[in-house]
Formats: structure tokens, sequence, C-alpha cells
């Protein structure tokens, strides 16, 4: 009995021993990626993408082997690395990750999570800059109906789904869709943050640039 109680105590102590070790490894792996990680939104921050992109290859890659395909941490390298090439207009490059992190997102998490929201509204902004707004507005569409579902028409994170879509509206001239939501945008931000808050006067001035660029008579005392 004694001999099995000194057996029993050293497994024990092996298992403990081993999950401090792997705390401590999933210490180092988290400062490792945690640096890698700041110098590619210092990067981002400064405009240097051609040096941000080999350190954000290397952060997601660090982020694959030792966090996992699905691992936040991978994703956020995943839509870092995407971001620096959609800023240096390598559009290709970007969308296969902007994709794949929708889709691990939605299945991971679901699709009302802002994660994934997140990731969903990066593509829809992807194809605009590219001009394929067909496959952007149902993305933008989907964004903004889940936000309000789930957050309210008065939230912040569903205001900016309103004013993504109505600035991809004002893209391709639809002038008539792209007014009620810039309206109900400043209409919710007068009432909730105050006529002064710089997210009413965003508001306001987008409608305003609505009714120039459409040639609205009523947005001349705007110019």
């Amino acid at each position: 009995m004694k001999t099995r109680l000194i057996f029993i105590i050293s497994v024990f102590m092996i298992l403990l021993s081993c999950t401090t070790l792997v705390k401590k490894e999933e210490t180092v792996h988290e400062k490792q990626w945690n640096f890698l990680n700041s110098q590619v939104l210092r990067a981002l921050d400064g405009g240097r993408y051609n040096k941000g992109i080999p350190v954000a290859k290397e952060a997601y890659q660090y982020a694959r082997l030792h966090f996992g395909h699905t691992h936040p941490h991978t994703l956020a390298s995943m839509n870092n690395l995407a971001l620096l090439y959609e800023s240096q207009g390598r559009y290709g490059q970007a969308e296969p990750l902007y994709k794949q992190a929708l889709q691990v997102r939605e299945n991971t998490l679901g699709k009302e999570h802002p994660y994934t929201l997140t990731s969903m509204n990066n593509l829809a902004a992807l194809y605009k800059l590219q001009g394929r707004y067909g496959q952007a507005e149902p993305l933008f569409k989907q964004a903004l109906q889940v936000r309000e579902n789930t957050l309210g028409k008065e939230h912040p994170h569903t205001l900016a789904s309103m004013n993504n879509l109505a600035l991809l509206y004002e893209s391709q001239g639809r002038y008539g869709e792209a007014e009620p939501l810039f309206k109900q945008a400043l209409q919710v931000c007068e009432n909730t943050l105050g006529k002064e808050h710089p997210h009413t006067l965003i508001s306001m001035n987008n409608l305003a640039a609505l009714y120039i660029t459409g040639q609205i008579r009523r947005g001349r005392a705007f110019v």
C-alpha cells in the first residue's frame, strides 16, 4: 500500500511538472507572437507595407504552428497579412486570406459573432475597392442585418455597417438608396451622441457629399 501511494504521488508530480512546462511554453509562444504582431501593426500604422509583409508572414506561420489554424492569433495574423496586401493593391493575394478567415470564423464562432462580421466586412470592402459591387453588396447587407438584430440600430457597429452599405450605393450612383441610410445614421448619431460629436459630423459630411455628388438641389447649401 505504501509503495502504491508513493507511485501515485510520483505520477501526480510528473503530471504537474508537464502541465507547468506546457504553460511556460505557451507563455513563450504568446510573447513571441505578440512581439511579431506588434511589429506588423507598427508597419501598418506607419505605411511601411513592404517591410511589414515579411514579418506578417512570419507571425502567421508562427501562429499556425504553435496555436493551430483556427486560433484567434492565427486569424488575426491572416487578417493583418491580407490588409498589408490590400494596402499595396495586391488584391489577388488578399482575397483568399480574407475568405479563409471568414470561413473559419463562421465555422468556429458562428455567423453572428462580432469577429465573423468583421471578416465579412473586410471581404466586402475588398470587393468594393475592385468595383465588384455585386459581390460586396450581399455581404454588407448581411453584416448590417445581423448587427441590427443582435446589437440594435443605435450601436456604433450597426451604424458603421449602415454607412458601408450607403457608401457602396453611392459608388454606384444609387443615390436614392444611399440617402435614407445616411439620414438614418445621422439621426441616430444626433440623438445618441449629440450634434457636435465627431461621428455625428462624419455622418453629416457623408450626407452632404451625397447631395453634392448626386447634384441634389438641397445639398447646395453645403458647398
